[in-house]
C-alpha cells in the first residue's frame, strides 16, 4: 500500500548522504490550477531535466467503498488497461514503451494512483493515451475473467507473506470494522462476486463524475501542460461523489492478538496507536519526529533500552485521510517478548511526562528535512508529493512544497512534541500483535 511519508535512513540522518535540491524561488514554486469543470492541476516545471512526469489522482479508493462492492476500487485499477473505443485491450503499455515511456497504478484506502514518465517531446501523446484509458474505459464483460483470475492470484500471493499478513491483522484490530481494517484488494469472495457493472458504476461516479487531480512534473512549460490537460480532461462535468461516512472508534484498553506463521526466522512484536488525520499537517509531522526520536539510528531511546533484547526495531507514522497510525515493530525472541513490550511502554510514559532534549529535537528535526529534500529530488516522488496533497486540498503546501513542510518541521519544539506524544501514544490505549514462527505445514 502507498504512502505519503518520508524514509529514513540513518546515513541521511547523520548528514552523510545528504544532497540539496537546487531551491531556486524562480522555478521551484508549483502552479495550483483549478480548470474547467472542476479538475485540479498541479504544475511544476523542471527545465533542468529531459522528461515529463504525469500523476492522476482519482478521489475514489478502497476507503469509498460499501458492503456491497468490497474490493471493488483496485478491480477498477486492474480493467482501466482493458480496452476504450481507441485503445484496444493490452494496448495501453505497447504504444507507452514505444515512447519511451513507463507506467504505473496503485490503488490505496484513500486514492488511485496513475503515473507515467515519459521523454518531454512526447508528453501530448502519452497524455492523450492515459486519459482515454482513465476517462472512457469499456471494463468489457469478455474481459474480466482473465483479469480477475489476476487479481486472485495477487490476492494468494499476499496471503503468504507473512509481513502482509501481519501488517493486515494490525490494521484489522486498529480500525475493527472501519474500511482501514479490511485488505483494499478484498476478500476472495468479494472479488469473486464483482460483476462488470459493479465495476462501471465505481469507475462512472469516482474517474468520470469524482475527485480528479492531475500532477505535471518536469520539462514542459505551464501553458503548454494547461492546453493538453484542458483538452484531455476537462469535457467532463465533476460533481463530489458521495462519501459513505465510516467513524473510526477510540481505542479502549489494549487490543490484543497472537498469530503463528510460518517461515519467520524471529518472532516479532508490533505495538499501534491511533494518531492524527493527513490534513492535520503539523500533527503528523510532529509524529514522524516522535518516531525518530524512539527508534531511528543507535542512539534512539528504544534502541538502547532494548539492546539486549532485540534483533532490529523500527517505528513509523502512517499517513491517512480519516485517521493515521503509530507503529513500532519489533524483531525479537519469543523469550523476550514481555520484557520488550514493557520497556516500549517505559520510554513511551518517559517521552509523554519527561522533557524532550534540544539535542533530540534538532537531530528529528535535521534527519526528516534531509530526507524530504533527498526524496524530493527525484521527480517522481515530488508528482506523488503534491498529488496526496492537493486531494487533501492542503493547496499551499503544493505551491509552497520547496518550503512549507521543512518550516512547519523546525516550527515544532519540544514542548508540542511532548503534547503530540501525551495525546495519542497513550501507554494504556494501543494494539499489540504478537507474531511467532510456526513449523510450515
Amino acid at each position: 500500500m502507498p504512502r505519503i511519508s518520508v524514509t529514513f535512513n540513518t546515513f541521511s540522518c547523520l548528514g552523510l548522504c545528504y544532497k540539496t535540491l537546487p531551491f531556486d524561488p524562480l522555478f521551484m514554486s508549483a502552479t495550483v490550477t483549478v480548470l474547467d469543470q472542476g479538475l485540479t492541476l498541479i504544475h511544476q516545471e523542471l527545465p533542468h531535466i529531459s522528461t515529463a512526469t504525469i500523476d492522476v489522482w482519482i478521489g475514489g479508493g478502497s476507503g469509498m467503498e460499501t458492503e456491497q462492492n468490497r474490493g471493488v476500487a483496485h478491480f477498477v485499477e486492474h480493467m482501466i488497461f482493458k480496452g476504450t473505443d481507441r485503445v484496444k485491450p493490452g494496448e495501453f503499455d505497447r504504444l507507452i514503451e514505444s515512447l519511451g515511456s513507463v507506467s504505473s497504478a496503485a490503488t490505496s484506502y484513500d486514492y488511485t494512483r496513475y503515473s507515467l514518465t515519459t521523454p518531454k517531446e512526447n508528453f501530448a501523446k502519452v497524455l492523450t493515451y492515459l486519459s482515454d484509458v482513465i476517462l472512457y474505459a469499456l471494463i468489457p464483460e469478455g474481459e474480466m475473467e482473465p483479469e480477475r483470475q489476476v487479481v486472485l492470484a495477487e490476492l494468494s500471493q499476499a496471503w503468504s507473506d507473512p509481513e502482509w499478513i501481519s501488517y493486515h491483522i494490525l490494521l484489522a484490530t486498529i480500525f475493527a470494522d472501519h474500511p482501514y481494517g479490511i485488505p483494499v484488494i478484498g476478500s476472495a469472495d468479494q472479488v469473486n462476486g464483482l460483476q462488470a457493472q459493479d465495476l462501471r458504476a465505481f469507475h462512472r461516479e469516482h474517474y468520470q463524475r469524482g475527485t480528479l487531480t492531475v500532477v505535471v512534473v518536469g520539462a514542459v512549460s505551464l501553458e503548454e501542460t494547461i492546453d493538453q490537460v484542458r483538452s484531455r480532461f476537462c469535457p467532463i462535468p465533476r460533481v463530489a461523489p458521495s462519501c459513505p461516512c465510516y467513524p473510526i472508534a477510540p481505542l479502549e484498553g489494549i487490543r490484543r492478538e497472537q498469530i503463528s506463521l510460518p517461515h519467520l526466522s524471529h518472532d516479532r512484536l508490533l505495538l499501534a496507536w491511533l494518531g492524527p488525520q493527513a490534513t492535520a499537517m503539523t500533527e503528523t509531522i510532529g509524529m514522524e519526529m516522535l518516531s525518530i526520536i524512539l527508534t531511528e539510528g543507535h542512539n534512539s531511546r528504544l534502541s538502547q533500552a532494548l539492546k539486549p533484547w532485540i534483533k532490529n526495531i523500527d517505528s513509523v507514522f502512517i499517513t491517512q485521510q480519516w485517521a493515521g497510525f503509530f507503529t513500532i515493530s519489533v524483531t525479537t525472541n519469543q523469550e523476550y517478548l514481555e520484557i520488550v513490550e514493557d520497556g516500549i511502554l517505559e520510554q513511551v510514559r518517559a517521552i509523554v511526562t519527561q522533557p524532550i532534549g534540544t539535542k533530540e529535537l534538532k537531530r528529528a528535526q535535521k534527519c526528516l528535512s534531509h530526507n524530504f529534500a533527498f526524496t524530493m529530488e527525484s521527480p517522481t516522488e515530488l508528482a506523488h508529493f503534491l498529488g496526496y496533497h492537493a486531494l487533501l486540498g492542503v493547496y499551499d503546501f503544493c505551491h509552497h512544497w520547496h518550503h512549507a513542510y521543512v518550516d512547519l518541521i523546525y516550527s515544532l519544539t519540544t514542548d508540542d512534541l511532548q503534547e503530540l506524544a501525551h495525546t495519542y501514544l497513550v501507554p494504556d490505549r494501543y494494539v499489540a500483535i504478537n507474531v511467532n514462527s510456526s513449523p510450515p505445514e
